[in-house]
């Protein structure tokens, strides 16, 4: 009887994380078990993006119109589409300079490199091979795992992407992190979190003036932008990996509040650590933020 209820819950457990595998989206962190360690015997990373070059954040239409009939509806409408459409157009050709002036850096090449070195170092993951890919659903990720060669080998898939605000004032990057092992009969999550990097300039101002601070002496500002979120999100990626620990928001207070980059929007966090001029920083869910200091404002004895 024993042996059968103990089947029993271990049918159940690996029933409702094949089922995690199709709702992963919707998850936080998942962090990877210390037990899992031990059962992988090989891996490769996968880093997938369809982006070629740094990409401008597009303006969606709006509808302007807050109040009114059907008439005014409609005409907010269209009004918000020509502003949307007017700003994106601003944005793309002041934007189009520096975009060639970046041809000859390869970011998507640069961040593989970063992250399959870090992950190396990392005995127990026995990574073996990396390589580059476009994007990939999370039915492709599970159909790669299953293919692998023997049981508990492991995928580590790094999905990203990375854009330049509409106001030209702010770069975006974001890598989302997934390791799927093979298991019978269906391959399993065992790992997952988003890593995101912020750099905004400190004195933003108009379109025209945020260019020229980032274009100018052959693009160095942005060129060193890219490079740091390259090295920073490696370091975060591999040392979350290695992080058995769940760090549930209500395990302790957010002691810090921050605001984003890219949509001015913002929450409360922990404060990880601080380097140089960012701040690492933990959100509620698990996720990893890296930005700049002066986006980051700290709560003392402060509870939510």
């Amino acid at each position: 009887m024993e042996k059968i209820i103990k089947s029993g819950i271990q049918s159940l457990v690996c029933g409702l994380t094949l089922l995690s595998l199709t709702a992963c989206s919707s998850l936080g962190r998942v962090p990877l078990d210390v037990n899992q360690r031990q059962t992988i015997h090989q891996s490769k990373q996968i880093l997938a993006t369809n982006q070629k070059n740094l990409e401008l954040e597009l303006l969606k239409p709006t509808n302007l119109a807050t109040t009114g009939g059907t008439t005014s509806i409609v005409v907010g409408g269209v009004l918000g589409s020509m502003y949307a459409s007017h700003e994106n157009g601003q944005a793309e050709q002041l934007f189009k300079p520096l975009r060639q002036n970046l041809s000859n850096v390869h970011f998507e090449q640069l961040v593989n490199q970063q992250v399959s070195q870090k992950l190396k170092s990392i005995k127990w993951l026995h990574l073996n091979q990396h390589d580059l890919m476009s994007e990939l659903s999370n039915k492709q990720k599970i159909t790669f795992a299953d293919n692998a060669t023997t049981i508990g080998d492991a995928i580590i898939y790094v999905d990203l992407s990375y854009k330049f605000s509409n106001r030209l004032a702010a770069l975006k990057v974001v890598a989302d992190v997934a390791i799927y092992k093979k298991e019978l009969p269906k391959a399993v999550l065992i790992y997952k979190n988003q890593f995101q990097y912020m750099d905004l300039l400190k004195f933003s101002k108009t379109r025209q003036e945020n260019i020229r601070t980032w274009s100018k002496h052959n693009a160095a500002r942005m060129r060193q932008s890219m490079n740091t979120a390259a090295l920073m999100l490696s370091n975060e990626i591999a040392e979350d990996i290695q992080d058995p620990v769940q760090h549930h928001q209500s395990n302790r207070p957010t002691n810090v509040w921050y605001t984003d980059a890219i949509s001015g929007g913002g929450g409360s966090a922990y404060l990880k650590e601080q380097s140089g001029n960012k701040n690492i920083i933990r959100l509620k869910d698990g996720e990893i933020v890296v930005l700049n200091t002066f986006l980051v404002e700290r709560k003392y004895n402060w509870r939510e």
